[in-house]
């Protein structure tokens, strides 16, 4: 399975959502599945990600991917 991880701030150098992401980067490749960081759609879209997890309420949804958002 292939997880795109949207990061709502990659301009910040510090967040709880980017600790997250790398946490949850690790603990997918564990069970074998490849999960990719993203910011744009086009990323999305290049990586064809069997589904996107959003990090923020902030990140809109621009893709045909299916998508989900942990609160």
């Amino acid at each position: 399975m292939k997880i795109a991880l949207v990061n709502a701030f990659p301009n910040l150098a510090h967040s709880a959502e980017k600790d997250f992401i790398k946490r949850s980067i690790l603990d997918f490749q564990k069970l074998g599945h490849e999960a990719i960081e993203v910011v744009t759609s086009d990323e999305i879209i290049a990586c064809d990600p069997t589904f996107v997890v959003v990090t923020h309420e902030f990140v809109a949804k621009t893709t045909q991917h299916y998508t989900v958002g942990f609160l």
